[in-house]
């Protein structure tokens, strides 16, 4: 892992915590803590309880019982947004790691019962239970509703905004149906250190919770003010901001994304991910460049000049500055996702970055492009960045002169086969074209380690 010191000397940049961070553990370091954590309460059962007159499949169970309720107290802090996480690994990793470990909390405590009654508890099936038996059916329930709509949120077509708080709600529920059951039914945990540690695992995730819903009142140093609303093309608008108080404004890396919240006369009041488009070497201003492509997005153009903000961030590893001696470099891009590339060119412009760049630029039609005039005077600048642009449209009408199609293998290779063997290819977009041009760049024997993308669909 390349470490933020030296891209601050090569990028000129020198502010902010996250651009002070010192050498991070490695990746596997972090995996290794993550297990031990996940472990720990089961090692600490069997060692103040090492002998048990339960079956094998119930002992199985219960651990099952034990790491699976941990993992679901870990997915709190996993998204609970700490940057010392996210400099490690970046949200969006986090973000996929966290729904891959969701699921499998759900299989270990959902095989819990199974287990139990196939190991000699045939009572469970009996439909009068205890109350603490009740209690844990009721966390299964919940726990069922949670993960069919965490894994088919966009298949059963509910809105980010209503699933999230649905989300949060369910796995809240089950947090503290599970904590219940668990120390009524769970004999393991009826010593009072396994009792200290369990409410600890509670702890945990309650105060990661309440830290990130906690978080906007106290963060008066990101409160921010709209001085500016830009419309951009017939369906892109951007709002430049200007930090609030004393708090000095964001400090970001060019490429970083931040979650907004707008605070307007009209409008809904909502918290989304976008990605800064701004240079990153001035802090006094931050602009996020933003496509109509919901109910929250389109009334974006509504925002007015002294409208309020709270910005949480910045975010996220896609970054040039993060890989220093990196001095040819392909964009990949679509739409609105040239917001990040836009962002590093406008910071190599500013610091006057020895790089060339080659930016494949994909639209639909040929008023969907974003700062066309701009790119246009990077590249006749000729130096600092050196830039090429190719813009590439799928719905050209029959004036457009310029290349058409998709972004595929055959077009790659014919304008970047020079950065084959060598560049490392930023790619932003839908998903589908992240998937589709990843597979291309790896047909073009481009490796998985110079490919760096983020998946900003929550």
């Amino acid at each position: 892992m390349e470490q933020l010191d030296g891209a601050n000397d090569a990028r000129g940049l020198t502010r902010g915590p996250y651009l002070r961070a010192g050498r991070l553990p490695s990746t596997s370091a972090w995996l290794v803590l993550y297990v031990a954590i996940l472990v720990g309460p089961l090692l600490a059962a069997a060692g103040i309880q090492p002998q048990t007159d339960h079956p094998f499949l119930q002992e199985i169970a219960k651990g099952l019982a034990l790491v699976g309720y941990t993992i679901l107290a870990m997915q709190f802090v996993l998204a609970g947004r700490y940057k010392w996480l996210d400099r490690a690994f970046g949200l969006d990793l986090l973000f996929q790691f966290h729904r891959q470990m969701g699921v499998c909390a759900g299989v270990f405590l959902l095989a819990h019962p199974v287990l139990y009654a196939v190991g000699g508890g045939e009572e469970l099936f009996k439909f009068e239970q205890p109350w603490e038996i009740s209690l844990g059916r009721v966390a299964l329930l919940v726990l069922c509703v949670l993960v069919v709509t965490s894994t088919a949120r966009r298949a059963l077509s509910i809105e980010f905004e209503t699933w999230r708080g649905v989300h949060n709600g369910l796995a809240l529920s089950v947090l503290g149906l599970g904590f219940g059951h668990s120390v009524a039914a769970g004999g393991d945990l009826g010593t009072w250190p396994m009792r200290a540690l369990w409410t600890g695992v509670l702890g945990v995730a309650v105060f990661s919770y309440l830290r990130l819903k906690l978080m906007h009142p106290r963060l008066a140093r990101n409160a921010f003010e709209v001085v500016k609303v830009q419309q951009e093309t017939h369906d892109v608008c951007t709002l430049e901001l200007r930090p609030l108080g004393d708090g000095g404004g964001m400090q970001n890396l060019p490429g970083q994304f931040c979650f907004l919240t707008l605070h307007r006369d009209k409008g809904p009041v909502e918290e989304h991910p976008f990605t800064i488009s701004s240079s990153a070497d001035d802090s006094g201003r931050m602009a996020v460049t933003i496509k109509a492509s919901g109910d929250f997005t389109s009334t974006i153009p509504e925002t007015a000049v002294g409208d309020r903000a709270i910005v949480s961030g910045p975010y996220g590893r896609f970054s040039y500055v993060l890989h220093p001696n990196e001095d040819k470099l392909v964009f990949i891009v679509g739409g609105v996702g040239l917001t990040p590339a836009l962002s590093m060119l406008r910071h190599m412009r500013a610091i006057k970055a020895d790089v060339t760049v080659l930016l494949l630029y994909g639209n639909r039609e040929e008023r969907d492009i974003i700062a066309r005039e701009e790119l246009a005077g990077l590249v006749a600048a000729g130096s600092c960045p050196v830039l090429e642009v190719v813009h590439i449209l799928s719905g050209a009408d029959e004036s457009w002169t310029g290349s058409r199609g998709w972004i595929d293998g055959p077009l790659i290779q014919r304008h970047a086969e020079a950065y084959l063997g060598e560049a490392p290819f930023y790619l932003c977009g839908p998903p589908v074209m992240l998937t589709s041009v990843t597979k291309a760049l790896g047909g073009l024997g481009v490796p998985p380690s110079r490919i760096r993308f983020e998946r900003f669909a929550l």
